[in-house]
């Protein structure tokens, strides 16, 4: 039996709250070690997640596709 395929998908909210944070640690504290870490920190703990609970997430249905966690069963 072949595994499910997962796709996922951010939400707007999340990806300009990131890009809102990364900017400032990159422009503002002038570090952008620290923010390329974070993006790398935050990336890990969402797939160490996933792993580990993906059987306990259900996907999500909406109208737009674009805004929401999607699983395709191949």
């Amino acid at each position: 039996m072949d595994k499910p395929n997962y796709n996922l998908k951010f939400l707007p909210l999340f990806e300009n709250d990131l890009l809102e944070i990364t900017d400032y640690i990159t422009n503002t504290l002038k570090n952008p070690p620290a923010a390329h870490r974070l993006v790398d920190d935050i990336e890990l703990a969402i797939v160490k997640r996933l792993i580990k609970c993906l059987s306990a997430l259900r996907p999500i249905h909406q109208q737009k596709e674009e805004n929401i966690l999607t699983t395709k069963s191949m």
